[in-house]
């Protein structure tokens, strides 16, 4: 299934709109759906979002099945930085 952000969220910048995102990404998640997510035409993530959304996903699936199910596409190269560096957080907290 391929999911664009800006029919999710209006912004990306609150733990509001995060929220948004992580619901429909619960859903896709109980039913055992890969998700592509697109990026295009959307902001970069603050850190209050991708908490409400990215990090709970995690932390509620576990880092390898996020990565298993999520892929997000046409990010910008800023994008794929600030989403790098977020995911790869999670497993240095699980080597610690």
């Amino acid at each position: 299934m391929t999911l664009y952000l800006n029919d999710i969220v209006n912004e990306t910048y609150t733990n509001a709109e995060g929220e948004k995102l992580y619901a429909v990404l619960k859903d896709a998640f109980s039913s055992n759906e890969k998700v592509v997510l697109s990026f295009k035409d959307s902001s970069i993530t603050s850190s209050s979002f991708l908490n409400s959304s990215f990090g709970r996903l995690i932390e509620s699936y576990g880092l390898d099945r996020f990565m298993q199910s999520v892929t997000p596409k046409e990010l910008t190269v800023t994008q794929a930085e600030v989403l790098k560096k977020y995911v790869s957080s999670f497993s240095k907290k699980d080597a610690a």
